[in-house]
């Protein structure tokens, strides 16, 4: 937030970071480039953060921070997961979106199985969230996984104002904790379960999944809930799968 968008660029952007770690013990960090996620997006598995950075001549970076000094080396890590956009492109959508749904063709990504319809340069920050959160979940397989972002800011501040920080949590010890830390640290939470009532919203489209608000079936109305909806279903071992006793929670 320091620096403008022409002077913190990906590259200047992970530079930054390392220097920050430089000297750090148990920490690697991994730096990866647009050849790398075309490789993973071959097998559907990066083109959402692609089809972000297809928005620009300057190179996109992926980057990945390890923390290896757990006590246990063998222990099921806990995965933290940011969308580090460094260009908010949202502000380029200077057609209103009913308007600019008749003339301009929506853009369809591939991800692990799901297309996604894109008709809106608002939603890069979830469209890179959900290659990241699929990444960490299948990568890693993570006993906890924690996204922590500014999605649909408008949405939850009209619904809690300026005091509280909005959480959406699918696992109800995980939200007492965090709940119990904001508490301590004098921080005010709010949390919600994810709820599959808003579904409709993001799944009545030419794709899977559409996650622009303005032409969800309703409109704009639970947009938080529905971001959070949308984001849920990348991170792969929320819930049990085929039977399977997966563990993994997402926040």
């Amino acid at each position: 937030m320091e620096f403008p968008a022409n002077m913190m660029m990906p590259t200047a952007f992970c530079k930054h970071v390392k220097a920050e770690f430089s000297g750090i013990e148990n920490v690697e960090i991994f730096v990866l480039d647009e050849a790398w996620a075309e490789k993973k997006g071959r097998a559907h598995l990066q083109n959402t953060f692609l089809s972000v950075t297809h928005g620009t001549n300057e190179p996109a970076k992926f980057l990945k921070i390890h923390y290896k000094g757990a006590a246990q080396k063998d222990a099921k890590p806990l995965a933290f997961v940011g969308k580090g956009i460094t260009f908010d492109s949202g502000e380029i959508s200077l057609k209103p979106a009913a308007v600019r749904h008749a003339d301009v063709s929506p853009q369809r990504s591939m991800l692990n199985g799901k297309s996604v319809e894109v008709d809106n340069t608002d939603a890069e920050g979830r469209l890179v969230l959900s290659d990241a959160i699929y990444h960490a979940s299948t990568e890693y397989k993570p006993h906890t996984l924690i996204d922590v972002a500014t999605l649909q800011t408008g949405a939850m501040v009209i619904a809690l104002g300026e005091v509280y920080t909005g959480v959406f949590s699918v696992r109800i010890f995980l939200s007492d904790i965090l709940f119990f830390l904001s508490q301590f640290y004098g921080k005010n939470i709010f949390d919600t379960q994810i709820h599959f009532l808003p579904g409709p919203q993001i799944y009545s489209s030419n794709a899977d999944l559409y996650p622009n608000e303005p032409f969800q079936t309703g409109g704009r109305p639970a947009g938080s809930a529905t971001v959070a909806l949308f984001l849920k279903s990348f991170a792969h071992g929320i819930e049990a799968e085929g039977g399977s006793n997966a563990a993994t929670a997402m926040k």
